[in-house]
């Protein structure tokens, strides 16, 4: 058998194991830095951004919770105002016309679904009666 002849098999297996030594040094010490280097990188532009989206997300949390705090202050010094000024001057004055202001407001709320236009929704000013305290001291 001529293929197991060891003059014809001894150059092919020794060819083979140099060219597979040669590629195998050629790519553990020349293409494999690079691509360690490439994972690293990316490890560290996942691990920044994961610390810069924590810190955002710590601040967004903090932004949030003093806006909800003072968005509660502002709603019951709205509510004390209200209490205080306001609706005293529905217990004492019974002629109040309320069909006025529900005119009023339907007028706003038409223009508002017909519109939809934050300029002409900013110039339409709304002041219903009760509201303008002046008005009803000079009675």
């Amino acid at each position: 058998m001529p293929q197991l002849d060891f003059t014809i098999a001894f150059p092919q297996i020794f060819w083979l194991l140099f060219s597979f030594f040669l590629l195998y040094s050629i790519l553990v010490h020349i293409f494999l830095p690079v691509f360690v280097k490439s994972l690293k990188a990316r490890k560290k532009i996942v691990v920044v951004n994961n610390e810069s989206f924590n810190h955002l997300q710590k601040r967004l949390h903090l932004k949030q919770t003093s806006l909800i705090n003072l968005l509660n202050q502002n709603i019951i010094k709205i509510r004390i105002i209200f209490e205080k000024n306001i609706l005293p001057t529905f217990a004492t004055d019974a002629a109040f016309n309320f069909d006025l202001i529900n005119q009023k407001l339907a007028k706003v709320l038409y223009y508002n679904t017909l519109y939809c236009d934050l300029n002409v929704l900013d110039s339409i000013p709304l002041k219903p009666k009760f509201l303008n305290l002046r008005s009803f001291n000079n009675k």
